[in-house]
């Protein structure tokens, strides 16, 4: 079987549905507390930051890593094993 073309990188297809899930569950953390709390009339400056730092938290605890692999495919070698080790075939 025949390449069209050169090997290009190969990316994660299902990154971006979990970075905009992520994302979505920090804008609707943040609205709701923000809410919430001027409800209960304890809104304050200070109260606020804190709410934007929390989902911020959030956003990050559940951002999944972009993975990916160039045409020589990736150069990881497990814990513990040395740099010889990493290369053999």
């Amino acid at each position: 079987m025949r390449r069209s073309g050169p090997a290009g990188r190969a990316g994660d297809r299902h990154w971006r549905g979990g970075a905009r899930l992520a994302e979505s569950r920090a804008l609707v953390f943040r609205a709701m507390s923000l809410l919430v709390d001027r409800g209960a009339g304890s809104l304050t400056p200070m109260r606020a930051l804190l709410w934007f730092t929390r989902s911020a938290v959030v956003l990050a605890v559940p951002l999944p890593p972009q993975a990916s692999a160039g045409p020589a495919g990736s150069r990881y070698a497990p814990p513990g094993a040395g740099a010889s080790s990493a290369r053999t075939r």
